[in-house]
């Protein structure tokens, strides 16, 4: 080819069939220097300047991808593949929306368009849309049974419906196809890493950066997996290696953070949520995460950590309360009083031992009690809960505000929520969902008020006494609340 070239130069097509060539066998900034060559040989080459954008998009510079894809639909605006590959450089940049029309003017062009078909599934997917997010990978799939990119996304979708087994069972049918799969691989460790399964996790993203050793999220994801093997200082080097490849990642940021904070490197710790923050200020996962590592760092004293709350409640809990509505439950005093309770620890987890007596001694006659389940995955201890209450309900592939429908519509008088910021809360509902009252238990169960010496026990006769006595919350965080020692049933 390089011959070809040499002996004419002048023919873009020869150049653009040289960056081709480079492209495939990895040799992108050279491939990138043909296709150039070639659209300046001929600015309204199409094909050129559609390659030239796959290629920068390998490279990572996505927005140099969408400008080159548009320069290649001036040309041909017609093309449904380059409106495919320019919603895929958009959906990189985040900007969702904009992906989502793309991908659909794809498949106005051509309704059969497997690329379009499954990359509109992943953009629904990441909008929660789930049902809808699946039924466009099996039409994908339908057309094109070995797709293996339909099968990693239609496993995806399933995981984040709650269906592990069958999302395991798609990514083996794609590496059934192709062994060496990246995609199919990396997520088939990612999602044994949320069903607890960090060991076998650990194993397929090893694979995964055998393949791809560059794969900065599988790294972040090899870290997860070495911290949850107690193993923070493996971790903490496998993080800062995806950092060193992308410094500005701010999921990776936040779990160095977490790393750093068991390793007792409280300091390091924040200035780590702190960097996390300051790219993404709006990251619920960082801001929860630096709020409740702040509870157990020595050097700062309850007003600063009251006022980091404070501040996280004006960024992000104020700006949500313009969207509140008003509630329809029913006020007749006669009926049961709906109870719910919001968690991802209905499972063998230490707040068991606080939250499992509460819901075993739940007077049913007089509540009504909701379980709404933030699981990755559930053993005998989720067995023992799920007897406990009236309704079961996963909430896991639910965004928060299909979470605060199904929370309204159910009706609820009390919710409790269970996490506070710990992993897995569910925190962006909560306040918005309920008619009545809302708990904050997670500040009992999973931050000591005290900070660094334990509760005693109190003895049963007391158990109605407040849970924070007011020596203990000299801020007046708590507030007593007079119930009615009895109640009538019809």
């Amino acid at each position: 080819m390089q011959q070809t070239v040499a002996l004419l130069p002048g023919d873009p097509e020869n150049h653009n069939n040289l960056g081709g060539t480079l492209s495939d066998l990895g040799r992108h900034a050279q491939a990138e220097a043909c296709f150039r060559h070639a659209t300046e040989l001929n600015p309204r080459y199409a094909d050129a300047h559609y390659n030239l954008g796959n290629t920068l998009r390998a490279m990572g510079r996505h927005t140099a991808a969408v400008a080159s894809y548009r320069r290649a639909l001036e040309i041909q605006p017609n093309n449904p593949s380059v409106h495919t590959n320019l919603g895929c450089a958009l959906a990189d940049l985040g900007q969702g929306q904009a992906a989502e029309a793309s991908f659909r003017q794809a498949l106005a062009l051509a309704r059969d368009h497997v690329e379009a078909l499954s990359n509109l599934g992943n953009t629904l997917l990441r909008r929660g849309e789930l049902a809808q997010a699946e039924a466009l990978q099996r039409q994908a799939l339908q057309l094109r049974p070995n797709y293996t990119l339909a099968l990693c996304n239609l496993g995806s979708v399933l995981h984040a419906q709650d269906r592990p087994d069958e999302a395991l069972q798609s990514l083996q049918q794609a590496l059934s196809l192709q062994p060496d799969n990246f995609d199919a691989v990396a997520s088939q460790g990612a999602m044994l890493h949320g069903q607890g399964r960090a060991k076998e996790a650990e194993a397929n993203l090893r694979q995964a950066l055998a393949l791809q050793p560059g794969s900065v999220n599988t790294l972040a994801n090899l870290g997860l997996a070495q911290y949850a093997q107690d193993r923070p200082d493996e971790a903490l080097a496998t993080l800062n290696h995806a950092l060193a490849l992308k410094p500005d990642y701010v999921n990776a940021l936040s779990n160095l953070g977490n790393t750093l904070c068991v390793l007792g490197r409280l300091d390091e710790g924040e200035a780590a949520y702190c960097r996390a923050l300051e790219l993404k200020p709006d990251d619920v996962a960082a801001n929860s995460n630096r709020l409740f590592g702040l509870n157990y760092h020595p050097d700062r004293s309850a007003e600063e950590i009251f006022a980091a709350y404070q501040a996280f409640e004006q960024h992000v809990g104020l700006p949500q309360r313009a969207t509140w509505r008003a509630h329809a439950n029913d006020r007749n005093t006669v009926r049961r009083l709906r109870v719910g309770y919001v968690s991802p620890d209905f499972k063998l987890h230490s707040c068991r031992h606080f939250l499992e007596p509460l819901l075993a001694q739940h007077d049913r006659k007089s509540f009504e009690v909701f379980a709404y389940a933030q699981l990755d995955y559930e053993d005998d201890v989720t067995a023992r809960y799920k007897t406990y209450a009236d309704h079961w309900v996963s909430t896991r592939g639910l965004s928060d505000d299909a979470l605060t429908e199904r929370i309204r519509a159910d009706g609820i008088d009390v919710l409790v929520d269970v996490a506070g910021h710990t992993s897995g809360n569910r925190l962006g509902c909560c306040p918005q969902a309920c008619a009545g009252i809302s708990v904050l238990a997670g500040l009992w169960l999973h931050h000591r008020p005290d900070r660094h010496r334990l509760l005693p026990v109190r003895p049963p006769q007391r158990a109605r006494q407040r849970a924070t006595p007011v020596q203990r919350d000299p801020l007046a965080l708590t507030r007593r609340l007079g119930l009615p020692s009895q109640r009538r049933h019809g």
